[in-house]
């Protein structure tokens, strides 16, 4: 009985059934029409061994970014020297342990809103000619990421973040929470940038989570135009605040949490995942960041007021037995400067920075 026809395909999986034997053979037309004579008898026969592995049907499956998608595989029948697991055909990020079969999948935002075909084998250890394959679909829910950007300013100053999105579905309005500290950063206001946005909100949210008004809760809101949606990766608005006078240099995060929205067709989003923000506050005292950079190399940023007279100090251990030695003395021209760390490989050293 015909298997497969009028194909451009060189090659195929054929599933058959434990003990059974199959031949085969194939007739080739080309471009113009002529056709291969049938021949008379099988170009290929095989069998399909009665302990071959029979991998047990998996449902298709649902997953969310940043979820952990996790499945475990058996085989129904397979022989006394047991299965390697491996995959044929999968998205970028599945994983499938080799010897118990099971596979692991976190999702990422550019696979999310469509359907992803897994396909994997049960190989019969000992004869890599007998196997079983599957293929079962995930469907990646949709992906909203909004996010803040970071900046450095000087305590005093005004500054602002960029607000940005990434959806794989439409949406019309979304809002969320922005953790603060608002004795380090106050007045904060959005400047939406995009045409499709007509409304923007900012308000102290009091009682949220157990907090008070003025604790740093702040709920922000976006409203897309009538027939207007937002969708795709891009910016947003500006969110603007001014950093409060006279205090001390910090590291400060900007917490997005409780993101909810509504799509084009009106559901809820389900899957939510803000990005947060930072400002890097510069008061008087200098701080220091350690960092990878992009040559995987061990580096720190230096933040201090611009000017002369900054020492990075170094030593092995926070023991009094070891004295402080200068890593790196200079000047500053800017709020920042990134600086190597020359130090031996497997060696834990300690760093320091302060004003002269």
């Amino acid at each position: 009985m015909p298997w497969i026809t009028n194909t451009t395909e060189t090659s195929a999986s054929f599933v058959g059934e434990l003990g059974k034997s199959y031949g085969f053979f194939s007739v080739s037309r080309d471009n113009v029409g002529n056709q291969e004579l049938v021949p008379s008898g099988s170009d290929a026969t095989t069998t399909v061994a009665i302990d071959a592995p029979l991998i047990v049907s998996v449902t298709n499956q649902v997953a969310d970014v940043g979820g952990t998608l996790a499945v475990t595989n058996h085989v129904q029948v397979g022989s006394a020297d047991g299965v390697r697991w491996s995959l044929v055909d999968a998205p970028s990020g599945v994983t499938l342990n080799p010897t118990n079969g099971i596979l692991r999948w976190e999702p990422t935002c550019s696979q999310a809103s469509r359907d992803h075909f897994v396909t994997f084998k049960a190989t019969r250890v000992g004869n890599t000619n007998i196997y079983d394959l599957h293929t079962f679909v995930v469907r990646v829910n949709e992906c909203v990421v909004p996010g803040l950007g970071g900046v450095v300013l000087s305590a005093g100053d005004s500054g602002r973040l960029p607000v940005n999105l990434i959806s794989t579905v439409p949406i019309t309005n979304f809002a969320m929470t922005v953790e603060t500290a608002t004795n380090r950063i106050q007045n904060l206001f959005l400047e939406p940038i995009v045409p499709e946005i007509c409304s923007t909100h900012v308000v102290l949210a009091p009682n949220l989570g157990g907090t008070t008004e003025g604790d740093g809760f702040h709920l922000v809101s976006f409203g897309a135009c009538p027939t207007q949606f937002l969708v795709g990766t891009q910016q947003i608005a500006w969110l603007h605040f001014t950093t409060v006078s006279n205090q001390s240099s910090a590291f400060l995060s900007l917490n997005l949490d409780n993101a909810v929205g509504r799509k084009l067709d009106g559901s809820e989003v389900r899957n939510f995942a803000p990005q947060s923000g930072r400002v890097v506050i510069v008061g008087q005292e200098p701080l220091l960041e350690a960092l990878i950079d992009t040559n995987r190399q061990p580096a720190m940023i230096l933040y201090g007021q611009p000017g002369p007279g900054y020492v990075i100090e170094s030593k092995p251990a926070l023991s009094f037995v070891f004295p402080w030695e200068v890593a790196w003395r200079g000047e500053q021209t800017n709020l920042f400067q990134q600086l190597p760390i020359i130090t031996d490989a497997n060696r834990t050293l300690f760093f320091r920075a302060r004003t002269e």
